[in-house]
């Protein structure tokens, strides 16, 4: 789940070290849903906007519970204090800034320090977009866990390298940040946890396969391939930035759901055109795709 890696003080919940500030109309719960299904029904309908409280900031944060068979997504809100600096821009992509950003405890607790993460704006600075776009990447996040869940159901078949893949590539968390301005309005951003080091890129417009032998490539190539197959020939997820074994952007492309930011249905036969399997593609049981 998203806020694991920060040490609990981006979610909201019990863990949580933030006061518990949570305004009743800046939360919003999905209803119910099949947990068996839970996976592929986020990836098909965009969640409502939840409201937002003008009177502070705010940082948005979508879970998930699983009760019985039935599993519910809620965007969850937590006040922040947080400063952000648009004078020194970390990296730029595809018309979106990414900042460095430091949130604060607000109760003025020292040793407690602060808290470094980057926030990311875009050209829209729609509501609406930045939390489609955090439903997007847990949706990746969600399958990316089930494709490593199929690697580790057959270790004796792993490269060491492969199986360390398998354990520590995650997704960079994400959250909506809604930052209140001097004018009263918020501004909205992305908010994760701050990277560190090289940015790695696969392209988000070829298929084909990685040139060289490195682990993570290839990896990353036949886990587009699995998204394909689980969403059965409807999506693929590629275009991947990693710093380390953290990705943190990643593509879309679907040809049934048009909330997707990447709503390219001819991408798919690219897909089945280009790709080609690699030896792990083979070994989770994954065959050549035939062009539809």
């Amino acid at each position: 789940m998203f806020g694991a890696h920060l040490g609990g003080i981006l979610s909201a919940g019990p863990t949580t070290i933030l006061p518990v500030p949570i305004v009743d109309n800046c939360n919003f719960v999905a209803p119910p849903i099949d947990a068996a299904t839970a996976r592929e029904v986020l990836g098909e309908l965009v969640l409502p906007t939840p409201a937002i409280d003008l009177h502070t900031s705010w940082i948005f944060t979508l879970q998930t519970a699983t009760v019985g068979q039935t599993a519910e997504f809620s965007f969850r809100s937590t006040q922040t204090y947080i400063d952000i600096n648009l004078a020194k821009p970390i990296r730029y992509w595809d018309w979106a800034s990414t900042f460095p950003a430091e949130m604060h405890r607000p109760w003025g607790i020292n040793d407690l320090g602060s808290l470094e993460v980057e926030v990311q704006a875009f050209g829209s600075d729609s509501e609406r977009s930045h939390f489609m776009l955090c439903q997007e990447k847990y949706h990746t996040t969600m399958l990316l866990s089930l494709f490593q869940g199929k690697l580790k159901e057959i270790p004796l078949l792993l490269t060491v390298a492969e199986a360390q893949l398998a354990t520590d590539v995650r997704f960079a968390e994400n959250h909506v940040l809604a930052h209140r301005n001097n004018f009263g309005m918020h501004d909205m951003y992305t908010l994760q946890e701050r990277l560190r080091g090289k940015v790695h890129k696969t392209s988000d417009t070829s298929y084909s396969p990685p040139e060289g032998n490195v682990a993570m490539l290839e990896f990353l190539n036949a886990f587009t391939h699995y998204t394909y197959w689980r969403t059965n020939k409807a999506a693929v997820i590629n275009g991947f930035h990693y710093v380390g074994w953290t990705l943190f952007h990643s593509l879309i492309v679907d040809k049934t759901y048009n909330w997707h930011a990447g709503y390219f249905s001819g991408r798919i036969s690219d897909f089945e055109s280009d790709h080609r399997c690699n030896s792990l593609c083979r070994r989770v049981g994954m065959k050549q795709p035939a062009r539809s």
